[in-house]
């Protein structure tokens, strides 16, 4: 039972991750991860703990959370900014990977039933939606890389970067 109330907070901040990219999606998750089930366990020392002595542990869990705001303000982002060279890519390019790695999910008609017809309400069957939603895949696909779902449908490291520069010389359809 001890143990179990130990547990109980570091497994909810797990199964709420999934929500929060920034959590997950950076390459220090599993830093995140550690930093999340020592402030659990403190919160739970906290609460059910007994006695003047079980005050110490709010300075672990201090130092926890300057830790984790820091992590989770550096954005993936700004590591992909570093290689902006490249050729701006043809919208058919980019059209391609979407049809390829997002439409088995967003579309009105998906392949993957898993989720049902455009999830979130993001369809990229009409080659409109893709500039319109450019920065929301952005986000996405290319700055957390929670898209696609655990990486269902496979998308590679060049397909992301052929979409990032898209999206950064203006997302037209040229």
């Amino acid at each position: 039972s001890v143990h179990n109330s130990y547990m109980t907070f570091p497994v909810l901040f797990i199964m709420l991750s999934n929500h929060f990219p920034a959590l997950y999606g950076s390459r220090w998750n599993w830093v995140i991860l550690g930093l999340l089930i020592l402030l659990g366990i403190g919160a739970r020392h906290l609460m059910i703990g007994k006695g003047r002595g079980r005050f110490w542990v709010a300075i672990p869990m201090a130092a926890s959370l300057v830790a984790l705001a820091q992590l989770t303000h550096s954005s993936p982002a700004d590591a992909s900014a570093e290689g902006l060279g490249g050729p701006v890519p043809h919208f058919a390019d980019v059209h391609a990977v979407v049809a390829v790695r997002c439409m088995p999910c967003h579309s009105m008609h998906p392949a993957d039933r898993t989720f049902g017809a455009a999830p979130s309400g993001v369809s990229f069957d009409d080659p409109v939606n893709i500039q319109k939603l450019a920065a929301r895949i952005r986000v996405r696909a290319v700055e957390t890389r929670t898209m696609p779902l655990g990486n269902k449908t496979g998308i590679t490291e060049p397909e992301r970067e052929l979409l990032r520069r898209w999206i950064d010389a203006g997302a037209r359809a040229n």
